[in-house]
């Protein structure tokens, strides 16, 4: 394996970090679409990425104590994975909270369609259909 340096892990780490910012992005436009496909593609791609960011997680732990801390490089490229991690999170967030919103109006919906219960005691009438026989 070659010797890698912190400051090369850190940067490749970032651009896992971009990868999984446009795909947060993609899954956004998905979820407000409603296309379940495209958001099983971008999720399973997601996967893929993660996976990638964990093992170079992983490397740089093993170079953490290396020379190279110091340098002014390396901790230009940590403030700018935190700002891209702050980003990330902004984003999750948000497919978070539409993910709910459009759990919420399917719930609705369903409401809209199944029996309600009377409050007078008679039985629940069946479900909201439009009979179009004449």
């Amino acid at each position: 394996m070659t010797e890698w340096t912190l400051s090369f892990i850190l940067r490749e780490i970032g651009s896992a970090i971009d990868k999984l910012i446009d795909l947060a992005e993609k899954k956004s436009e998905a979820i407000v679409d409603g296309d379940i496909d495209r958001l099983n593609e971008l999720t399973a791609e997601e996967g893929v990425v993660s996976r990638s960011l964990a093992s170079l997680e992983d490397e740089r732990i093993r170079l953490m104590g290396s020379t190279g801390e110091d340098d002014p490089e390396v901790e230009q490229l940590r403030q700018s994975l935190r700002e891209k991690a702050d980003k990330m999170k902004a984003l999750n967030e948000r497919n978070q909270e539409l993910l709910k919103q459009g759990l919420r109006l399917v719930e609705f919906e369903l409401k809209l369609l199944m029996p309600q219960p009377s409050y007078k005691g008679t039985p629940a009438k069946g479900p909201v259909v439009f009979d179009h026989k004449v």
